[in-house]
This record gives structure tokens, C-alpha cells and sequence, in this order.
């Protein structure tokens, strides 16, 4: 009758005997599952920045865009701020509406030129995506009443234009 010790004393023989292949061994063991490890932490990193994108927009907007038809007989044109202003009325539940119209522009300040993306909104847009500001403040309702050149500056480009 074999002792339930002797298989253990066998094995402890064959990894002192083949010191290579026993290294060999535990060297792809740690290195798989030191991959796993990788790509789950990968995954996880991914995850958590799509779960970041979509909080920021958050989870109860909804942003309709206009794209022409390819159908054939299908003719409607942009979408309007008018259009925007009707949402409330027919969505029951509609906290806030700001069209936006996004445009590539030159943004100049004394010899500085940048192309940027400027987006034309109205002041409900900061309540939309909770937005804040470190300086100066975001569009009033007074703006949007009484139309002056104002705009809201990203802090990249405050930088690079104001240093």
C-alpha cells in the first residue's frame, strides 16, 4: 500500500530533475496570467470610459439631428430653432432645449489664428450637460435675449489664445 505522501515526494523528484522545464513552467504560468490580469484591466478601463462618455452627455438627454434622405420624394429641410422650441410642448417631461449649431471657424486674438469647433447654443445648453466654468460665467438668459457677441471660451483654448 503506497503512502499518500509518495505521489508529493515523486513530484518534488521530477521538478528538482528538470530544473529547465520546471522554470519553463512557472515562467508561462506568471506570464498567463499576468496577460489575463492585462486585458482584464483593459477591458475594465474601457468599460469605465464609455460609462464616463455617457454620464457626461447623461442618460436622460436625447439629441435629434438632421441628415438629408436618400429616399427618393422625401424632401425636408434642417432642422430650425423653432423646431427646438416646440420639443416641450409636444414631449410631456422635457426639462430643457438647446439647438446647437456646430461650425469649424477661425478664431483670432492679435497674431494668433486657431481653426476651432464653435458651437452656437443657448443658455440651457450648461444645464443640459452640467456644465461649469473656472472663469468669468456661462450664457445668461439676457444673452440669448438681447443677442450680443458673447461666447464661452474651453479652457485649451483660453490657454492658447490668452496664454
Amino acid at each position: 500500500m503506497r503512502s499518500p505522501a509518495e505521489p508529493i515526494g515523486v513530484a518534488a523528484e521530477a521538478l528538482s530533475r528538470y530544473k529547465l522545464r520546471t522554470a519553463l513552467s512557472v515562467l508561462g504560468v506568471v506570464l498567463g496570467i499576468a496577460a489575463v490580469i492585462a486585458m482584464m484591466s483593459v477591458s475594465d478601463g474601457a468599460r469605465r470610459d464609455a460609462l464616463a462618455q455617457v454620464e457626461a452627455l447623461g442618460l436622460d438627454n436625447i439629441v435629434a439631428r438632421w441628415q438629408r434622405s436618400a429616399a427618393p420624394g422625401v424632401s425636408a429641410g434642417p432642422m430650425t430653432s423653432g423646431d427646438a422650441e416646440q420639443i416641450p410642448v409636444l414631449v410631456p417631461g422635457v426639462g430643457a432645449v438647446s439647438p446647437v449649431v456646430e461650425r469649424i471657424l477661425p478664431v483670432t486674438r492679435a497674431s494668433k489664428t486657431s481653426m476651432v469647433r464653435v458651437l452656437g447654443v443657448r443658455p440651457a445648453f450648461q444645464d443640459i450637460l452640467h456644465l461649469s466654468v473656472s472663469q468669468g460665467r456661462m450664457l445668461a438668459p439676457i444673452d440669448d435675449a438681447t443677442a450680443p457677441q458673447v461666447c464661452v471660451l474651453g479652457a485649451s483654448l483660453a490657454r492658447q489664445l490668452f496664454g
